[in-house]
């Protein structure tokens, strides 16, 4: 199921540490949004703060889409003319990992998705740091997408 790359890469601590305070992040914002449904709930009632909460997610979910069905455009746009669209693989990688955050129940992940989806100099940077520490090759995609369309 994993490749022995991976389970080496395991046995590094730097690496092993390096993905534990990402876990541990992730699972800081659910902490945090606990948090702020006992604060809100107490305000507002349960049902109405899980309601927002719901549709929230919902409405960044479908505007993630949109933003990805955009950038999608524009990297054919740019593949047409011959062009390579580093930036349109950047912007949809974080777009996706913006989108797990939107998703993830709770105001605290939410407005983080929302704030990384709505700035686009740090939708390029995320981008970069997620292509980069993931090792994704995207010339490779785009030498396969050159291929595939002639």
């Amino acid at each position: 199921m994993f490749s022995t790359e991976f389970l080496l890469k395991l046995l590094n601590r730097e690496k092993i540490s390096k993905y534990i305070y990402t876990i541990l992040f992730l699972s800081l914002t659910t902490v945090f949004d606990f948090i702020a449904l006992f604060f809100f709930g107490g305000m507002f009632g349960n049902i109405l703060y899980l309601a927002f909460i719901c549709l929230l997610s919902l409405f960044g979910v479908i505007i993630t889409i949109k933003l990805i069905g955009k950038q999608i455009i524009f990297m054919e746009k740019k593949h047409a003319v011959g062009t390579f669209p580093e930036g349109e693989f950047y912007h949809i990688t974080t777009l996706f990992f913006a989108a797990i955050f939107i998703i993830f129940p709770g105001i605290i992940s939410s407005t983080l998705g929302f704030f990384i989806i709505c700035i686009p100099h740090l939708r390029l940077f995320i981008g970069r740091k997620i292509s980069k520490g993931l090792k994704l090759d995207w010339h490779g995609v785009y030498e396969y997408k050159e291929i595939y369309n002639n």
